[in-house]
């Protein structure tokens, strides 16, 4: 499976899904009418919804739109994972992280939406990244030993490889983010992707690397990756409001390429798995 072709029947059966999709947007949808309409649901387990950590939502109106608009497709859980371990952020350690996740959840219960919200990080691999781990402590997904973690580096460091043996050893298991989006030539990617899986590291590719919203070069890496069945688990990698658009494109590419039962165990089964711990595979 390379980077799907666009013909005329593909486009119109996609710009139907995605109609579908967003015909249910800005309502929520009951338990019934959303496993009708989108059957396979899913976890997330990658969103920066928090609203003014990071980089992500900005106020707590655009986190509650964020919120039920993916409740609305189908979304039952979300981990919500600021970035952590970047001087930008210096606050998002996993107990201040934890109290915000507590009052969001708050929020959408008071309004009713149907999400449940579950606290994280998505922590930046960096030479300092075990001292703060020794610190603060290791942001887990969920009741599992997974931890996601990315590099937005130009070369993969020998202190990468230290962190990672560090998370083995400690009884954690890496979970890379988006590795179809690493800023690494190709030729020093391909082999780093290969000896990374043989190691044990778990890849989680973007929904939105699938679709229009990202470089050729991006997706053409994450179609291959897919094809491959490198990816143990895809993730939204929300980022606020203006981010959704590109989220659905990708989400609605999948879904049109890969069978249903596929697509479910990357984006429910194994997610779900992960977050009550008993992904242990």
């Amino acid at each position: 499976m390379g980077s799907p072709r666009r013909s005329a029947v593909g486009r119109d059966s996609r710009v139907r899904f995605e109609s579908e999709i967003r015909e249910f947007s800005g309502s929520v949808m009951t338990d019934e009418s959303r496993a009708e309409k989108f059957p396979w649901c899913y976890v997330e387990l990658h969103a920066h919804l928090l609203p003014g950590v990071d980089d992500g939502c900005v106020t707590l109106d655009e986190s509650l739109r964020v919120a039920e608009q993916v409740a609305a497709w189908g979304c039952e859980a979300l981990v919500c994972t600021p970035h952590m371990g970047v001087a930008r952020y210096p606050e998002n350690t996993p107990r201040f992280v934890a109290q915000q996740v507590a009052r969001l959840q708050s929020e959408l219960d008071e309004r009713q939406i149907p999400l449940h919200l579950t606290a994280s990080g998505e922590f930046r691999l960096t030479s300092a990244a075990i001292a703060w781990w020794q610190e603060h402590g290791v942001p887990t997904l969920g009741a599992s030993r997974t931890v996601l973690v990315d590099t937005w580096a130009t070369t993969w460091e020998p202190e990468f490889d230290e962190a990672i043996e560090w998370l083995f050893e400690a009884g954690y298991r890496p979970l890379l983010a988006h590795p179809e989006r690493m800023r690494l030539d190709i030729d020093e990617w391909q082999p780093l992707i290969e000896r990374l899986l043989d190691r044990g590291v778990r890849l989680q590719g973007n929904f939105k690397s699938f679709g229009l919203g990202d470089q050729d070069a991006v997706r053409v890496r994450a179609w291959d990756l897919l094809r491959r069945d490198a990816y143990h688990v895809l993730a939204g990698d929300l980022h606020g409001l203006a981010s959704l658009a590109v989220r659905v494109d990708g989400l609605s590419a999948l879904a049109l390429e890969i069978e249903p039962a596929r697509l479910r165990k990357l984006i429910h089964e194994r997610p779900r798995s992960i977050l009550a711990g008993t992904d242990l595979a």
